[in-house]
């Protein structure tokens, strides 16, 4: 995809009559990160933009021209953010202003890209995926602070902004970039951090599972006690997917506690049997590792192991929707 293309970002419209549009606060978002302090009137007298349904729309086929005018017309300043004008113009002289600014956030971006992972994927879908989605959203001259704004929708569609703060000082804040440092890494890692913890706790399920994942090991388990916790008498986790992260002495000791926790709990509807497979609900989930003895398993570090596992699993669900709580409050 080439960079004009991915500044329409597939929003073009067709008027009759007229052709290829794009609207023009759009155009101007991504193109400036801002408004374009030219007269509206003046670029309808000009053809350049169309009233269309009490909405204004650039004509595509104008974009020669308009961009002509920009040139001669305006001074950039801070109050924009024209990444992707200057890469689209292909000017070699840009203001001295911008080469900090677009130095750390193309900087940022190659962090982002190297990491090659899920999560720094994603963030690319909100930051610079083709094009620089960032959009002016404050700006103070003195002290210098710059905000911008990266809109975008998280894993269940739901549109959610993201803001990073651009300064010339050191400044102790998670969302923030800084001139004035020697090494980004830190800077990038803890942006990074912040912006895909915005990202999960944007969704409950996401940010529960990713917590529980980094306390288990597993993914899998992580989303079968999530999904047992949300409905507690549904029988969701799979005995044989437990036993995985358990250290039993040997089989045989594993099947004699297996039969020993069957027994103990046979009227209680805490487990089920479903295709010769032993589901159990939330309840039999906590039963099955508070009774489980060390007899069973290799020695008393592995007791000590299931212990530590399951205060770290109910720690996690309490912290987590702690913070999901402050988040959404």
């Amino acid at each position: 995809m080439s960079l004009l293309e991915s500044v329409y970002q597939s929003k073009i419209k067709l008027i009759p009559n007229v052709g290829n549009t794009i609207l023009y606060e759009k155009l101007m978002d991504n193109l400036f990160g801002n408004k374009i302090k030219i007269s509206n009137l003046e670029l309808l007298h000009k053809g350049i933009l169309i009233d269309y349904n009490d909405n204004l729309y650039f004509k595509i086929n104008k974009l020669d021209e308009y961009l002509d005018l920009i040139g001669k017309r305006i001074n950039f300043d801070l109050n924009y953010c024209p990444i992707n004008y200057y890469n689209l113009v292909n000017v070699n002289d840009i203001p001295d202003i911008y080469n900090n600014l677009f130095e750390v956030l193309e900087e940022f971006r190659f962090y982002l890209e190297n990491l090659d992972t899920p999560e720094a994927k994603r963030i690319l879908e909100f930051y610079w995926k083709n094009v620089f989605k960032g959009v002016v959203s404050d700006y103070n001259e003195n002290p210098f602070m710059l905000t911008l704004k990266f809109e975008g929708k998280n894993l269940k569609l739901k549109s959610i902004p993201l803001f990073l703060n651009i300064t010339d000082k050191k400044v102790d804040m998670l969302n923030l970039l800084s001139f004035d440092l020697d090494d980004n890494k830190n800077q990038f890692e803890s942006l990074y951090r912040y912006w895909n913890d915005i990202l999960l706790m944007s969704c409950e399920e996401d940010y529960v599972v990713h917590c529980l994942t980094n306390v288990t090991g597993s993914e899998d388990i992580a989303n079968f006690i999530f999904k047992s916790h949300s409905d507690k008498l549904k029988h969701i986790i799979q005995l044989d997917d437990l036993n995985e992260i358990i250290n039993f002495k040997t089989n045989k000791k594993k099947l004699e506690y297996i039969e020993l926790f069957k027994k103990l709990y046979e009227d209680k509807n805490i487990y089920k049997l479903i295709d010769d497979k032993i589901f159990i609900n939330f309840e039999g989930f906590n039963k099955y590792l508070l009774n489980l003895e060390t007899t069973y398993l290799h020695n008393f570090n592995e007791k000590e192991k299931v212990n530590t596992l399951y205060y770290n699993i109910t720690n996690e669900l309490i912290n987590s929707y702690k913070q999901l709580y402050k988040f959404n409050s």
